[in-house]
């Protein structure tokens, strides 16, 4: 994968994982905190989570081709990095307040990150396809 493909990726991966964000944002808001009101910084929230979740996507490129488990390996420790960095930021902000938070706030970057996985395995099976049918049309 060249540099700027990898580029294109991981800023598409970020626009996921804001709209991510602002969703778990607004449903644990609403479970945890219903009567908080939030000034004009709090749009910026979740630009902010999803540049720091998409910084330790370094570690997924490569130049040359990997081996699934080699591809595994990064995505796991991609996992734990982006898990890691998001409690941390939460936990800086005091919005740790009590283990069930936390239990909820880990499971909410859980799922914002497999939609985010699950969305780019999609996309890269829809350009997969478009290159088969256009390997197809340059064969016959």
């Amino acid at each position: 994968m060249s540099i700027k493909e990898f580029l294109e990726r991981q800023l598409s991966n970020m626009l996921m994982i804001q709209a991510g964000v602002g969703l778990a944002m607004g449903v644990l808001g609403s479970i945890y905190e219903p009567e908080a009101r939030f000034g004009c910084k709090a749009f910026f929230a979740p630009l902010i989570y999803a540049f720091f979740c998409t910084l330790p996507g370094i570690v997924g490129y490569s130049a040359k081709e990997l081996t699934m488990k080699q591809m595994l390996i990064r995505e796991l420790i991609n996992f734990l990095l982006v898990e890691l960095t998001m409690l941390s930021l939460l936990y800086v902000q005091g919005a740790l307040k009590s283990v069930d938070r936390a239990l909820a706030l880990a499971v909410a970057v859980l799922a914002v990150y497999l939609v985010t996985l699950l969305a780019g395995w999609l996309r890269d099976g829809r350009v997969a396809q478009d290159m088969n049918e256009q390997l197809k049309k340059i064969k016959e």
